[in-house]
Parts: structure tokens; sequence; C-alpha cells
């Protein structure tokens, strides 16, 4: 039983190296979103979800070799929710091959509380691309002379005339001062403090790294 977000963390590793999908899946509420970096990216909830683990752990041969590696973790906690986020490294061997992958991936998940057991309730995965600054300039320029060229019109209906030069006028978008941002702690309900956890690799990533727990105050800034 994962009692705790640690216990999560140590609970999904162990599920991907034995590629245990029932095991894996079980760490997901039923109505659990997971946006994922691979196509289609979206799964409304676990059930959606399942045919892509099938297909992942299936593509990867059992030869024990399957490794999961978090580092560099946070976990920000309150009494029914948690945030767990950081970088996780997943490693095997292509079913039929002695091809080795390996995969880096940027995680968080929510997770609740259900009956004393912290469960997923969202996932968002990513990973990180690199391009050529160069050519992000030249379609940023092109885009810019773009909007230049469709001159003034009503885009906003009765917000007046907008000049569209690559940038809109912020004004009449959002409204005089007002702030389109809540607060963070929002989402994690009006809890009075939380437990902002920073975790290392996992070789030590529960263990001889001083406790790292320390309160501090909701997000409410």
């Amino acid at each position: 039983m994962m009692s705790t977000p640690r216990e999560f963390i140590d609970a999904y590793i162990n599920a991907y190296e034995a590629l245990d999908v029932e095991a894996f899946l079980a760490l997901y509420a039923d109505d659990a979103r997971v946006f994922d970096s691979a196509e289609p990216a979206e799964y409304p909830d676990k059930a959606a979800w399942r045919g892509q683990v099938v297909g992942w752990f299936s593509s990867l041969e059992r030869n024990g070799e399957a490794e999961c590696d978090f580092e560099d973790v946070e976990i920000i906690e309150t009494a029914e929710l948690a945030v767990v986020n950081g970088h996780i490294e997943y490693e095997g061997t292509i079913v039929g091959t002695d091809e080795e992958v390996e995969l880096e991936s940027r995680a968080t998940f929510v997770l609740q509380k259900f009956d004393d057991q912290w469960l997923i309730i969202h996932e968002h995965t990513s990973i990180p691309v690199e391009f050529d600054e160069d050519d992000f300039d030249d379609e940023f320029d092109e885009g810019e002379e773009e909007g230049a060229e469709a001159g003034e019109g009503k885009l906003l209906g009765d917000q007046g005339d907008l000049d569209v030069e690559g940038e809109g006028h912020r004004s009449g978008l959002l409204g005089e001062g007002e702030s389109h941002h809540p607060h963070h702690h929002k989402l994690l309900g009006d809890e009075d403090s939380m437990k902002v956890t920073g975790e290392g690799h996992r070789g030590g990533l529960f263990g001889d790294h001083g406790d790292g727990d320390k309160p501090t105050e909701a997000l409410n800034q």
C-alpha cells in the first residue's frame, strides 16, 4: 500500500522494472487523465491508458534489464493531494533483439489520497526538444511580417481597431488589472501548509541525503 508519495515512487519503479502491467495500472485512479509524450498523447482515463501501457511493456524484453530511475524529484504534499515532479530515465531491451533503448522524460504526477492510498489522478510527461535557434528566429520574423501585412481589423468585435504587428495589444484582451493566474494553492486545497521535499538520484532516492522535508507556507503569493 502506498501510504506516502515516496512509496508511490518506489511502487512505480518496481512495476516498470518488472514490466508488470497490472501493478503499474494499479497506481492510477480510474478517472486519471494522462498527457503522454507519445501519440495519441492524451488519455481521458485509466481504461484508455491501459492500451498504451500494454503496448509499451510488451515491446520490451522480459530479461530483467528493464530499469527506471527518478532524479531531481520534488514532492509537494498536503493532507489529501500531492504533486510529484522530476526527471525519469527508462531503460530496456527491444523484444526479440539485443537492441537496448533509453528514454529520458520529465514528469509531473498529481496524486490524491483514497483510503490512505495515493493514486495518480493526473500525469503529464514531456521530452525536451532541441531546435535550431536560427531557424526559429527566421520563422518568428516571417510570422511577424505576415501579422503586419494583415493591417488593422476588428479582431475582437467591439474592442476597437487593433494594430496587428506580431504581438497583440494587451488592453481589451484581459481587462484592466485583472489577473488570470489563480494562486497555485487552489490546486491543492486551502491547507495551511504543505511539505516540499527535494529528492536525489534513485541510488539514494530517499536514503542518506538528510530528511529534506521542510514546511513552507501555502503557495498563495
